[in-house]
């Protein structure tokens, strides 16, 4: 994975874990609704991997959120407006 897809798969694992566990889901959970293994939503989270379309739709799904949200948190504009 190269430097580009490295920040976007951490940004985009980060706001996954975060908006997990504010709607209070397991990772069983979170795979079950993905369709997808609970090593595969742990690799997600950990930024070892970036969804495809079709899982990152349905976690968003899930978690009733517009699949852009986590789109836009790997955006180079959001990381130039943290501290």
């Amino acid at each position: 994975m190269n430097t580009h897809d490295l920040k976007l798969a951490v940004a985009i694992g980060a706001k996954l874990r975060e908006q997990r566990a504010m709607a209070g889901l397991t990772l069983n959970q979170m795979a079950a609704a993905a369709g997808i293994s609970v090593q595969q939503v742990s690799r997600y989270e950990n930024g070892d991997a970036i969804p495809s379309l079709k899982s990152l739709l349905a976690m968003a799904k899930r978690l009733g959120c517009p699949a852009s949200e986590f789109l836009l948190s790997a955006s180079p504009q959001s990381q130039r407006d943290k501290p």
